[in-house]
């Protein structure tokens, strides 16, 4: 690409350095002129490049946003669901609970009514009962 100066007759002259100059300054602008050319084309595909990297990273996030979203939102309904059953389930333990400490509390009144009428129906008998065992073992003189 470069052009050396040519002697001419053994010498160099002021015209064959202009003329190397000349073509030198041509060769160095038709590099310069295609470097351009080509940083240009790069500089271009490489805006391509990085738009299509930067919509993958938008589409990334955006899937990546939603993904999140569905996960908070699985586990807000999972916990408010868990919450809501425990609570029920709370609220039924407690109702069985209640229900069982009144029937027992009604049956122990109920051994309790049990035990003093037998009480009462036993005391006269056995009051009566005491007397006649006096009356048979007590002597009778006469």
């Amino acid at each position: 690409m470069t052009t050396t100066a040519k002697a001419k007759n053994g010498k160099v002259t002021a015209e064959t350095v202009a003329e190397a100059a000349g073509k030198f300054t041509e060769e160095a602008k038709a590099v310069t002129d295609t470097w351009f050319d080509v940083t240009g084309k790069a500089a271009e595909e490489t805006k391509t490049i990085l738009d299509a990297q930067q919509k993958m990273m938008q589409d990334g996030f955006a899937t990546w946003q939603k993904h999140a979203q569905t996960n908070l939102e699985f586990f807000a309904r999972a916990s408010q669901q868990i919450f809501e059953e425990s609570l029920a389930t709370s609220e039924r333990w407690g109702k069985m609970t209640e229900g069982n400490l009144k029937k027992a509390q009604e049956l122990w009144l109920a051994e309790q009514n049990t035990a003093l009428d037998f009480a009462e129906t036993y005391w006269p008998q056995a009051q009566a009962t005491s007397e006649r065992m006096v009356k048979l073992f007590t002597p009778v003189f006469k």
